[in-house]
């Protein structure tokens, strides 16, 4: 991964992982923002990096996008990338879950950028490829970093698990194929989470009881 370093900057109360990712005295990417206590990432992109390129988000679930209402320093002008599906949940405390699963109905009615399946974002290393993958919310997206090997999955795949299909806006039949699309990578692949640890995506292949069951054509 060259001089990129993942630096996870964590999390509030939402037990949500905040991703930059960048290379020193270079410019970052943040992916997803659900800290609630936003402020903190922005001191902190203003230390070793040149500036910010973008905030990913993998969707649009409060617990991912809390903190855009509380962007400071390096982050506060920058812009927000969001699959196109899962925009209405910026205004909609049922589809963004808040209001069900915190009882405090969260909006943010700040501007966006739509992205979609296989739309390449940025450029050199930080090149980024993004994968459309709903089930969670059906706008949930993964991004890989194909010069990198790393891939930032949001609720989509975790450690030994997978997101949840119950929550309003989910699509439970999506998730095989949306999984699917994970399995093209390489199993070398480092893999971010939107919630616990890193992983691999060949860890997943063979502990994962989500993956490991399933038979990928491969």
């Amino acid at each position: 991964m060259s001089n990129y370093k993942v630096t996870n900057l964590y999390n509030g109360g939402f037990w949500s992982n905040v991703y930059c990712l960048g290379e020193e005295g270079g410019p970052c990417i943040i992916i997803d923002m659900g800290d609630n206590r936003a402020d903190r990432i922005g001191k902190f992109i203003q230390k070793p990096h040149s500036q910010c390129l973008g905030i990913l988000l993998t969707h649009g679930h409060f617990d991912h996008i809390y903190g855009l209402s509380q962007r400071t320093g390096g982050c506060q002008e920058v812009s927000v990338y969001l699959h196109t599906q899962d925009i209405p949940c910026l205004s909609s405390p049922k589809r963004n879950a808040s209001e069900d699963l915190i009882g405090e109905p969260f909006v943010w009615e700040g501007k966006v950028e739509e992205i979609y399946d296989g739309l390449e974002l940025f450029e050199g290393s930080l090149r980024c490829l993004v994968l459309h993958t709903p089930f969670h919310t059906v706008g949930s997206c993964c991004f890989y970093f194909p010069d990198l090997d790393l891939c930032f999955t949001g609720d989509t795949l975790f450690h030994l698990g997978v997101g949840r299909d119950d929550l309003a806006g989910s699509a439970p039949q999506l998730r095989d194929d949306s999984l699917g699309k994970l399995m093209k990578l390489s199993p070398n692949t480092s893999i971010f989470p939107g919630h616990g640890p890193k992983t691999t995506l060949e860890n997943e292949l063979q502990y994962n009881p989500y993956l490991s069951s399933k038979n990928w054509g491969f």
